[in-house]
């Protein structure tokens, strides 16, 4: 329908009047005009999965570039980051309100909102972790994955997918269906290509 100018990098969120990127080190709030109408930036610090909240909240993770660790040949990029933790800002203002989860994550990942609690890939530790808005961590999940990245909620059930490894051929190449609880309720793999990584 449109396009929006400027410099997206990673993931975005989105409302009726609001987009939410990361640009640079600087986390923005644009209107669909492309205005820059609100920035937050942390000293040291980057942002990456910002997903909104009920309640005009907006969520994203927190690490520095600092902390990564060395190439890791096998993954294909620096060893996870554990000094990763969760911004909470005023999605208006993009004032930030609370910071929480420091010491709980190994190379945290995509965030999710399903119903009243926040969802965190941790991806190190090969689990989500679930807080509730005013950052209670309320409960880890682990089950028959390993590195989990990518999370999305849609009628009360999560989609998970894991990050591809070459010692493990089955990993990022099915889509693993959770309850709200994290039981294992489906596991998806291409018709056609098992080993196609989603």
């Amino acid at each position: 329908l449109q396009t929006v100018a400027g410099e997206y990098g990673g993931l975005i969120a989105a409302s009726d009047d609001s987009i939410f990127y990361i640009s640079g080190a600087a986390l923005r709030r644009s209107s669909h005009d492309g205005t820059v109408d609100a920035e937050y930036q942390l000293d040291d610090h980057h942002f990456h999965s910002p997903v909104l909240a009920p309640g005009g909240l907006l969520f994203c993770v927190l690490y520095n570039e600092d902390d990564m660790g060395d190439w890791d040949e096998d993954l294909g990029r620096p060893t996870p980051v554990t000094t990763n933790e969760i911004a909470a800002l005023d999605a208006q203002t993009l004032q930030l309100r609370h910071r929480f989860g420091l010491g709980l994550f190994k190379d945290a990942g995509q965030l999710v909102v399903a119903g009243d609690e926040l969802y965190a890939c941790d991806a190190g530790n090969h689990r989500l972790q679930v807080f509730s808005f005013t950052g209670e961590h309320r409960r880890s999940i682990t089950g028959e994955w390993r590195s989990p990245v990518a999370l999305c909620c849609v009628k009360g059930r999560l989609y998970l997918v894991e990050r591809p490894h070459p010692a493990f051929p089955l990993q990022g190449s099915r889509l693993l269906v959770l309850s709200l609880q994290g039981d294992l309720l489906q596991v998806v793999t291409h018709p056609t290509e098992p080993r196609a990584v989603f």
